[in-house]
């Protein structure tokens, strides 16, 4: 298996990124970090990196009232 590169590194934040990205697009109520985790097979730890980087974004929106992440109108900016 070959070494991993930085930009393989930085490809595979974009995949999991775009990767949660997609799995929000189909939930209109929102995932909570647990719920998206497992539905992208990634540690709760990682997609919790991952919300905070989409969240800063402007891409990811926290509700203060339940624990669930959802997608901003910043997504419809991109097309």
């Amino acid at each position: 298996m070959p070494a991993q590169t930085p930009a393989n590194a930085a490809t595979t934040s974009i995949d999991k990124a775009l990767e949660v990205c997609e799995v929000l697009s189909g939930s209109p109520r929102g995932l909570s970090l647990s719920e998206l985790a497992r539905a992208v097979r990634q540690s709760p730890s990682t997609v919790h990196r991952l919300f905070g980087l989409l969240k800063r974004r402007g891409y990811v929106r926290h509700d203060e009232e339940t624990p669930r992440y959802g997608l901003t109108l910043k997504m419809l900016v991109l097309s």
